[in-house]
C-alpha cells in the first residue's frame, strides 16, 4: 500500500536577488532648534536600502520666506548650511538607490533669535554735584550682531550710539543732590536686549579750599593715598602712603593700624588684602608732640576687596546628551548671574535678580542638561558667572557628545549543535547567538554589531533559513542582532561580540568584547545508498540488490567503515554491497568517535525510482490565474518479493502554489518468464497529477517543480522534477490593499517652546518685559518686610562767625563766659610807630643831636698768654756728716779683767739723691716732664681804651601785633532726614532684628510678595500626540494599518478582473503632515504590479 503525503511549499529565491527592488528609506535625521549664526549640520546617513545600497543624495532647503537655498555640498550625504533669518526652513532629502529608485524625507529647522545680549555696568557710588563720573558698560553679543546701545538717565534717554567695540563709556555729572539712576540698554539686529543699572548717591561737595592768603585751610591733612576698591584677581597687594601738608622733617612716626590691629610704622605701607571689607587708618606724630589721624580724602577709613567670581565644572556628561554640574562662587557674596551655553546658545541660566534677596550669595551650583545634541560632533561648552558688580569670569570646554551603545546581553539560544556538513540540514549544525545593545539615544543606522571568532575553524552560517538579521525596538531604545555559527568539528568555539558606532566620520569603540561559546559534540555517520541494481540477473542465483553505500559520510570529518551484515556481502568496492535476494540484510557504518548508523534490513526504504518525464496534459493560453495542469511520472520498477512492494513507500511534494491533485502508483503486468523480467515492459510506477497557478510560470520568479521521496529517509532520497510550459500566458496581476482599517493614529507635532522664569521684583519684571518675555501670571508668594533707615537727604547750611582779640587772656575770658563759641586761629598784625633811639658815636658829629653824655670803652682788649705748670724728678748729689759709736773691750785698768769703753767719731760723705723741680710754660722744656694740672694768665701787653659820645635820633619801627579769634558756627538751614528704603527682606525675624540694631533703622511696611511667571518662545519641539490643534503645526502623522492583500488578475476571456483574497496584512505607517484615515487608506490601496513581497520567502519581516 502507498502512504501519500503531500507537502506545498514555495521555491525561495537566490539570497541577495530579491524578485523586485525595494525602495530606500530616506532619513534626514532630527527636527532641529538653532540660534540665528549657528551653523547647521545634515546628515543623511541614517538613511537605508532594505536591498541594496544607496547611490546618491541631493539636498533642497525652503527658506521661511519661500525662496529655496542649497547647503554647501547638495549630493553629500553630509553636508551644512548657514540660516540667514529667523523661522522655520524645510530641509528635504531625496535618496537613490542602486536600482533607481527614491525615497525622501524632511527634517525642519526652526531658527531662533537666539540667547539675548548682556550687558554688564560700573561707576562711581558717590559724586558731589557738578563732579563728573565715569559709567562704563561691558556687553557682549548673544545669538546676534549687536546693534546699538542706549544711556538713560532717571529713566530718561541722555544718548544712544551704535557698538563698535565691547566696552563703551559715558561722562557724565549731576546739579542737584540725591540717588540717581543710569542705565545702559544694548540692543542686537534681532530686537532683543538688556539692561544694567548704576545707582549713584549725588552730595554737596565740601567747603572749598580757602585761598592762599587765608590761613584757615578745610581739606583734610594728613591723608592716606592708595586704592579703596580693589577688583579683579588677586594676589590684592596695594601700597599706601601719608601725605601732610607739613615740612616732611617734621613727621617724627607713621603709625598704621588694619582692622583694628597695629600694623608697622612706617612711611609707606604695604598691604595684602583678603576679600572682603577692612579699615585702616594712620596715626602721624609730629617733631612738637603733636598727632593727626590720617583717613582717606574723602574722609574713609574702609578698603572693599572684590574679586570677581571664579566658576569651574564639577562634572560633565557628553553620552547620547550633554549634560553635567557647575560651581559658581564669589568670595564677597555678590554673585548675580550664573549661565551655560553650548555652541553660543544658552541653555541654563540663574539671575539673583529673579527672586527676592535674602542676603548674600556666595555659592551656586547649576545642573544643565541638553538632549539635542549632534554625536561626535566638537561642542563648545561655556561657563559664564558674573557679579554684582559687573565682573565677568568666563571659562569654555570643549566636549564631543558620543553615544555609548552597551551590549546587555550576549548568548546562544541553542546547542549542542553537530558539526558543520555542507550535505546535512543545516538547523543541525546552526548554533544562534543572540546580541541585545542597549542605543543609548544612537541612531540604529549608525550602531554595528560585529561578531567573530579568532578561530578558523569556526564560521558564520548563511542561508536562505539561517542568516543575520537585525530588530530594533523603538520603545525600549535596543538593537537585537542575531547571527548562525558553525564549528567544523566537536569542541568548544568562542565567538567575540563588540560593538561600534560611526557618526561623523568617526568611529568609536564603546564596549569591550563579550565572549560566547556554544558546543559541538559528534554526531553518528550519515548513510547515503543508491541501490545501482533492482535485483533481476541473469541467473537467479544472482538476484539480489547492488547497494552502494560509497556516498556515506561523517559530519565530524573522521574515515567511515562499512560492515556488511546477514545477507548482504561487501563486493571488491569498499562501501559496496551485493544483496542476496532470499535472504534480510544490514548495514552498519562507523566512525573514529565509535558512532554509527545501521540500516538493519529494509533497504527499500532508501529507494526512490528516477522521475523520468513531465507532460503537461492543459491547454494554454493562460490567464494570470488560470491553473496550469502536469503529470509528472517515475521509472518503473520491480522488487523480486511483494512484501519488498508493501514496505516500500514513495511520497512527493511540490513547490508552493503547485496543488497535487491526484497521486498513483500503477502496477504494470510482469511477463511470465520470470527469470528474465523485461524491467521496461513490466513493474511498478508512480505519477503525480499537479496544478499550478499560471502566474508562477512567468517572469523571474522560481520554477515550481515536483519532488518525490521515500518518507522513511525524506532528505536522502529526494528525485526533482521543474515544472514549465511554452503556452502563453497573459499580463501579470495587479495586487492591492482592501478592508483597510486605521488603528493608533498619532500625530508628530512641532511646538513652540518657550523659557519660564520666575522673578520676585517689578525691576527684573520690566527687564525681562522690555527683552521679549511675556506674564504669564502673577501671584503672591509670602510676605516682604520693607527695612528702612534714616537718610540724610539734606544738609545743614551754616555760616562762620569770628570776633578777635588782643591777647589771648582777653578771648579765653571771653570763652568762659560765652557759650557756643570756641578757640579760633592766631593772627598776626603788622603796626608802624616813631620812636626816638640813641647810638654812641666815637666822633662827634653826624645826624642826630648830642645828648652830653661821654663814656671810655676798650677798644683793644688786653693781651694775655696762657702758661702752664710742668714738673720733673732729678737726680743731685749732696753731702752729709755721720755719727759712729764704738765700744771696745781694754783691760781693767784695776787688774780685774777687761771693761767696756764706747766712744763716737764723725766722718762727712757724698750721696745722690731725687728731687722734684717744676716750672711754668707754655710747652714742656724736655723729655719726661709732665703738666701738672695748674695755668696762669700772664699779661702780654696792656688794654687799649677810647671815648664815645651820645647821639639821639628818630625813626619808625614796623612791629608784628598777635591777636586771638574766638568762632562760632551759626546754622542758616536744618539739615533734613527722610526714611528711606534700605532693604526688603521675606523673613520677618531677620526684619525685625536689623530694624533693632539702631534707632535709624525701623520696619516700615510689611506687603505681600508678588511673584511673576514670565515665558519667552526660544524654538521648537516635537512631541507625539494622539490630536492636534493646528494642522500647520504636524509635521507627520503615524498609524498601524491592518487589512487584506488581494491579487487582481486579468482574464483570457473578457470576464471581469478576477479578486482574490492573499493573506492578511499589518503595517506601520509614517508620512509627512496631516493625513486622515481615509487618506491613509487611499495610499496604501494600490500595490500595482509589484508582487506581494510576502509570498516568495515565506517570511513575515516585510509587513505582519
Amino acid at each position: 500500500m502507498t502512504v501519500l503525503l503531500v507537502t506545498v511549499t514555495v521555491g525561495t529565491p537566490i539570497a541577495g536577488h530579491p524578485p523586485n527592488n525595494e525602495a530606500p528609506l530616506a532619513d534626514a535625521g532630527l527636527d532641529q532648534t538653532v540660534s540665528l549664526g549657528s551653523t547647521v549640520l545634515l546628515d543623511a546617513t541614517g538613511s537605508q536600502d532594505p536591498d541594496g545600497e544607496i547611490a546618491a543624495y541631493s539636498w533642497r532647503i525652503t527658506a521661511p520666506n519661500g525662496s529655496v537655498t542649497s547647503p554647501t555640498c547638495t549630493d553629500c550625504a553630509r553636508t551644512e548650511f548657514a540660516p540667514s533669518e529667523t523661522g522655520t526652513y524645510a530641509v528635504r532629502v531625496t535618496v537613490t538607490d542602486d536600482d533607481g529608485a527614491t525615497s525622501a524625507d524632511t527634517l525642519y529647522v526652526n531658527v531662533t533669535p537666539g540667547d539675548s545680549p548682556s550687558v554688564s555696568l560700573t561707576g562711581p557710588d558717590a559724586l558731589d554735584t557738578g563732579t563728573e563720573g565715569t559709567y562704563s558698560a561691558v556687553v557682549r553679543r548673544g545669538g546676534a550682531s549687536l546693534d546699538n546701545v542706549r544711556w538713560r538717565v532717571d529713566g530718561t534717554v541722555v544718548r544712544s550710539e551704535s557698538i563698535t567695540d565691547d566696552r563703551i563709556a559715558l561722562e557724565r555729572s549731576f546739579e542737584s543732590r540725591g540717588n540717581r539712576s543710569v542705565t545702559a540698554v544694548v540692543v542686537d539686529e534681532s530686537g532683543q536686549r538688556d539692561t544694567a543699572t548704576v545707582t549713584t548717591r549725588v552730595a554737596s561737595p565740601t567747603s572749598p579750599s580757602p585761598k592762599p592768603s587765608d590761613p584757615v585751610r578745610t581739606d583734610p591733612d594728613p591723608v592716606v593715598r592708595g586704592a579703596e576698591l580693589l577688583t579683579g584677581t588677586g594676589p590684592f597687594t596695594e601700597t599706601y602712603t601719608v601725605e601732610t601738608r607739613r615740612d616732611s622733617s617734621r613727621v617724627e612716626q607713621v603709625s598704621w593700624t588694619r582692622d583694628g590691629e597695629s600694623n608697622g610704622t612706617t612711611r609707606e605701607l604695604t598691604a595684602d588684602w583678603e576679600p572682603g571689607r577692612h579699615s585702616l587708618t594712620s596715626e602721624v606724630t609730629y617733631a612738637d608732640g603733636s598727632s593727626a589721624n590720617a583717613q582717606f580724602e574723602n574722609g574713609s577709613t574702609t578698603v572693599v576687596v572684590d574679586p570677581r567670581p571664579t566658576a569651574s565644572f564639577r562634572q560633565i556628561d557628553n553620552g547620547s546628551t550633554l549634560s553635567g554640574i557647575v560651581d559658581a562662587s564669589d568670595a564677597n557674596g555678590n554673585l548675580q548671574r550664573v549661565s551655560v551655553e553650548v555652541d553660543g546658545t544658552r541653555i541654563r541660566e540663574w539671575d539673583a535678580r529673579d527672586s527676592p534677596r535674602f542676603g548674600k550669595i556666595y555659592d551656586r551650583q547649576l545642573l544643565f542638561r541638553e538632549d539635542e545634541v549632534s554625536l561626535g560632533t566638537a561642542e563648545n561648552v561655556t561657563l559664564v558667572a558674573v557679579d554684582a558688580r559687573g565682573q565677568r569670569f568666563e571659562t569654555t570646554r570643549n566636549v564631543t557628545p558620543r553615544a555609548n551603545p552597551e551590549i546587555v546581553r550576549a548568548e546562544f539560544v541553542n546547542g549542542p549543535v553537530d558539526s558543520y556538513h555542507d550535505r546535512i540540514e543545516a538547523e543541525r549544525y546552526a548554533a544562534h547567538h543572540v546580541v541585545e545593545v542597549d542605543l543609548d539615544g544612537a541612531s540604529p543606522g549608525a550602531v554595528e554589531v560585529e561578531t567573530g571568532s579568532r578561530s578558523t575553524n569556526v564560521s558564520e552560517v548563511d542561508t536562505v533559513e539561517f542568516n543575520k538579521y537585525r530588530d530594533y525596538d523603538r520603545e525600549r531604545g535596543t538593537l537585537t542582532v542575531h547571527t548562525y555559527w558553525s564549528g567544523i568539528s566537536p569542541g568548544n568555539y568562542t565567538v567575540l561580540s563588540d560593538v561600534e558606532i560611526s557618526n561623523q566620520n568617526q568611529i568609536n569603540d564603546s564596549t569591550e568584547s563579550i565572549s560566547t561559546t556554544f558546543s559541538v559534540t559528534p554526531s553518528p555517520p550519515e548513510i547515503r545508498i543508491n541501490i545501482t541494481h533492482g535485483g533481476y540477473f541473469e541467473h537467479i542465483r544472482d538476484f539480489g540488490k547492488v547497494v552502494d553505500a560509497r556516498d556515506s559520510f561523517d559530519p565530524d570529518g573522521t574515515e567511515i567503515k562499512f560492515h556488511w551484515g546477514q545477507g548482504a556481502q561487501a563486493t571488491t568496492i569498499t562501501g559496496v554491497g551485493k544483496f542476496s535476494s532470499f535472504r534480510y540484510a544490514n548495514l552498519t557504518v562507523r566512525d573514529d568517535y565509535g558512532l554509527e548508523s545501521e540500516i538493519p534490513h529494509q533497504f527499500a526504504q532508501y529507494y526512490t525510482p528516477e522521475i523520468t518525464h513531465v507532460r503537461e496534459v492543459s491547454q494554454g493560453p493562460y490567464n494570470l490565474t488560470d491553473s496550469v495542469r502536469f503529470n509528472v511520472y517515475s521509472d518503473r520498477f520491480q522488487f523480486t518479493k511483494n512484501l519488498f512492494h508493501e514496505r516500500h513507500d514513495v511520497e512527493v511534494t511540490a513547490a508552493y502554489g503547485v496543488r497535487l491533485l491526484e497521486f498513483n502508483s500503477n502496477t504494470i503486468e510482469r511477463r511470465e518468464a520470470e527469470t528474465d523480467p523485461d524491467i521496461d515492459q513490466s513493474g511498478q510506477q508512480y505519477v503525480a497529477t499537479v496544478e499550478v497557478e499560471a502566474a508562477a510560470l512567468t517572469g523571474d520568479r522560481p520554477v515550481p517543480d515536483v519532488t518525490f521521496y521515500n518518507p522513511s529517509h525524506p532528505q536522502t532520497t529526494r528525485k526533482n522534477a521543474s515544472l514549465t510550459t511554452d503556452s502563453r500566458i497573459f499580463a501579470a496581476a495587479e495586487w492591492e490593499r482592501t478592508n483597510m482599517t486605521v488603528e493608533d493614529l498619532s500625530y508628530d507635532v512641532r511646538l513652540p517652546y518657550r523659557i519660564q522664569r520666575t522673578v520676585g521684583s517689578r525691576e527684573r519684571r520690566n527687564q525681562l518685559l522690555e527683552a521679549g518675555y511675556r506674564v504669564d501670571r502673577q501671584g503672591e508668594a509670602g510676605t516682604e518686610y520693607v527695612v528702612e533707615k534714616r537718610e540724610q537727604v539734606r544738609e545743614a547750611q551754616y555760616d562762620e562767625e569770628t570776633q578777635w582779640y588782643r591777647t589771648r587772656t582777653e578771648r579765653n575770658q571771653f570763652l568762659e563766659v560765652s557759650k557756643g563759641w570756641q578757640t579760633g586761629e592766631r593772627d598776626v598784625q603788622q603796626r608802624t610807630r616813631t620812636t626816638t633811639e640813641t647810638e654812641w658815636r666815637n666822633t662827634r658829629g653826624g645826624r642826630g643831636e648830642f645828648t652830653g653824655n661821654t663814656r671810655r670803652i676798650q677798644t683793644e682788649p688786653a693781651q694775655y698768654r696762657t702758661l702752664r705748670k710742668y714738673q720733673y724728678d732729678t737726680a743731685v748729689e749732696r753731702t752729709r756728716t755721720i755719727t759712729e759709736t764704738h765700744t771696745v773691750s781694754v783691760p781693767d785698768p784695776d787688774g780685774w779683767g777687761t771693761v767696756e769703753h764706747t766712744y763716737e767719731t764723725t766722718k762727712e760723705e757724698t750721696y745722690t739723691t731725687t728731687v722734684t723741680r717744676s716750672y711754668w710754660s707754655t710747652a714742656a722744656r724736655g723729655f719726661g716732664h709732665s703738666f701738672t694740672g695748674e695755668t696762669r694768665r700772664v699779661e702780654n701787653s696792656p688794654a687799649e681804651y677810647t671815648n664815645q659820645y651820645q647821639y639821639s635820633y628818630q625813626t619808625e619801627v614796623i612791629e608784628n601785633v598777635p591777636r586771638y579769634s574766638a568762632t562760632r558756627r551759626i546754622q542758616t538751614q536744618t539739615a533734613k532726614y527722610e526714611w528711606q528704603i534700605h532693604e526688603t527682606l521675606s523673613d520677618g525675624v531677620i526684619a525685625r532684628q536689623m530694624a533693632q540694631t539702631s534707632s535709624d533703622m525701623r520696619i516700615g511696611e510689611r506687603r505681600p510678595i508678588s511673584q511673576w511667571v514670565l515665558s519667552k518662545q526660544s524654538g521648537f519641539q516635537n512631541v507625539t500626540k494622539s490630536d492636534y490643534d493646528n494642522r500647520n503645526n504636524v509635521i507627520r502623522t503615524r498609524a498601524l494599518v491592518r487589512g487584506n492583500v488581494t491579487r487582481i488578475s486579468e482574464q483570457t476571456n473578457g470576464d471581469n478582473l478576477r479578486r482574490e483574497y492573499v493573506r492578511d496584512f499589518t503595517t506601520e505607517y509614517v508620512d509627512s503632515g496631516v493625513v486622515d484615515p481615509e487618506e491613509i487608506k487611499d495610499e496604501l490601496h494600490s500595490m500595482g504590479e509589484k508582487r506581494d513581497p510576502c509570498l516568495p520567502n515565506r517570511v513575515t519581516r516585510c509587513e505582519r
